[in-house]
C-alpha cells in the first residue's frame, strides 16, 4: 500500500487516541481504519461496508484462512479487525495497543461478541517494546499502525520477533513515495503529523521490504491501494450527516424523522467531544472544517 496518512510520537497519538475512541465508535463503529473501495461509484455506501471490504480484501491478498491458529494484531485499535477475523476464520486473536481507553473498548467488544478471553484477549504495550504475554503467532499482523512508529527498524523488529517459523506477516499502512520528495510532499506530510498525531518518520514502501528482508522475512506481494482509499475522508463527512436508515435491514422513514435521526447523532457527538477534551475537540474542528479531508486530498493528489 503506497500512499499517504494521518502528531508526534508516541505519546501523542496515545493522548490523541485515548480522547477520541469514545467518538469514532459512536459515529463509525469498531473499526479504526480506512474503507476500501473496489470502484469510484461505490464511496456513497456505508462507511462500514467499506471497512469490512478493507479486512477482507487484507485476508484474501495475505492468503489468510480457516489454517490460522492465531492472529496477533500490532496497535488493534478498539479490536474491531481482530475481533472480525477470529470470528471469520474461527482463529485465537490477540490485540496489543498502546491506548488505555482503546484496550478497555476492545475488550467490551470482545464479549459483546461472545468470545472468552482464552479466544480474543487485548494487551496494553508499547508496540517498539512489546510485553512478553503477548506471545507469538502464525500471523503478525500491523494495520495502519507504523505510520505511529517513530522508530520504524525497530518496530519491523519487533513484528519479526513475533512471528512463528513458516507464518507471516502481514504490514498495511501509509507510506511516502520513493524517492525525493516534491515541495508540495514536504508541505503536507507535517499537516498530517499535526492533524493525527503520527510520526513524522515517513517511510517509503520499498524501505520497508528492504527493513522486512534485513529481519530474514521474504516479501511476496506488495500492492498500491492509493486510487482505493483516497475519497475516505471526504465518505466521513458525509456520514456524519447521514441517518442510519441507510443500514442493511433498517426501517425506511419519512424526513422528519431522518432530520431527527441526524439531530440526535450531531447531539451525541458534541456531548462525547467536550468529554473527550481538547484533542477530542480539536480533533472534531479540524474533521468539521473539512481540514483533514483536504490535507489528506492534497497529499494523495501531491
Amino acid at each position: 500500500m503506497d500512499s499517504t496518512h494521518v502528531c508526534g510520537n508516541i505519546d501523542g497519538a496515545e493522548t490523541l487516541y485515548d480522547g477520541v475512541d469514545r467518538l469514532w465508535q459512536a459515529l463509525y463503529g469498531n473499526h479504526v481504519h480506512v474503507g476500501y473501495y473496489p470502484n469510484a461509484d461505490q464511496k456513497t455506501e456505508r462507511l462500514d461496508t467499506a471497512q469490512d471490504r478493507t479486512v477482507d480484501h487484507i485476508m484474501s491478498v495475505a492468503g489468510l484462512d480457516t489454517s490460522i491458529r492465531k492472529l496477533l494484531d500490532i496497535g488493534c485499535g478498539v479490536g474491531g479487525t481482530s475481533c472480525y477475523i477470529a470470528k471469520k476464520l474461527g482463529c485465537k486473536a490477540a490485540g496489543v495497543n498502546i491506548s488505555k481507553s482503546q484496550v478497555a473498548s476492545a475488550k467490551q467488544l470482545a464479549r459483546s461478541q461472545g468470545f472468552l478471553p482464552s479466544q480474543v484477549q487485548f494487551i496494553e504495550g508499547d508496540a517498539l517494546d512489546l510485553p512478553k504475554s503477548v506471545g507469538t503467532a502464525d500471523v503478525v499482523m500491523s494495520f495502519e499502525s507504523a505510520c505511529y512508529m517513530p522508530d520504524k527498524r525497530r518496530f519491523i523488529q519487533q513484528l519479526a520477533t513475533r512471528v512463528e517459523p513458516g507464518g507471516k506477516v502481514v504490514l498495511v499502512d501509509f507510506c511516502r513515495a520513493a524517492g525525493n520528495l516534491s515541495s508540495a510532499q514536504q508541505q503536507t506530510l507535517p499537516s498530517i503529523d499535526e492533524l493525527f498525531a503520527t510520526a513524522s518518520s515517513w517511510t517509503s514502501a520499498e524501505e520497508y521490504v528492504h527493513m522486512l528482508e534485513q529481519e530474514g522475512l521474504s516479501v511476496t506481494i506488495i500492492q498500491d491501494w492509493t486510487d482505493h482509499i483516497r475519497g475516505f475522508w471526504e465518505a466521513t463527512l458525509v456520514e456524519l450527516f447521514t441517518d442510519d436508515t441507510t443500514a442493511a435491514g433498517a426501517t425506511k422513514t419519512g424526513p422528519l424523522q431522518r432530520t431527527f435521526a441526524v439531530a440526535g447523532k450531531l447531539l451525541q457527538a458534541g456531548y462525547l467531544v467536550l468529554a473527550g477534551g481538547w484533542p477530542t475537540l480539536k480533533m472534531a474542528a479540524t474533521f468539521l472544517t473539512a481540514t483533514q479531508q483536504r490535507t489528506m486530498h492534497k497529499a494523495f493528489s501531491s
